[in-house]
């Protein structure tokens, strides 16, 4: 059974950071194809999907379409999973998001 939690609109602080980091890791290691770093990106592994504020996929791992161009579904689990916590989420709110990735 794959369990599904409905996520908050975001707040413009948690967006800003959100933005920000994607863009300062895509400036350091996209243009070397090391790796990328999608915003909410779904991604489905092990019988589950989750989406992260933000995930990385070293380059060699980004899914890919038969075109070649970045799939619209990951089947993978990400290599960095970053998520961005408010100190107003309170402690079983925070222990959920961790439950999830």
């Amino acid at each position: 059974m794959v369990k599904s939690f409905r996520s908050p609109c975001l707040k413009e602080k948690h967006s800003t950071i959100q933005g920000e980091l994607v863009t300062t890791i895509n400036a350091v290691v996209k243009s070397q194809r090391i790796a990328r770093a999608f915003p909410e990106l779904r991604c489905t592994f092990g019988g589950r999907s989750t989406v992260p504020d933000v995930s990385v996929f070293i380059w060699q791992r980004i899914t890919r379409d038969n075109n070649g161009e970045i799939a619209n579904v990951f089947h993978a689990h990400p290599d960095w999973t970053i998520e961005i916590l408010s100190p107003e989420q309170s402690p079983p709110a925070r222990s959920k998001i961790f439950g999830t990735v």
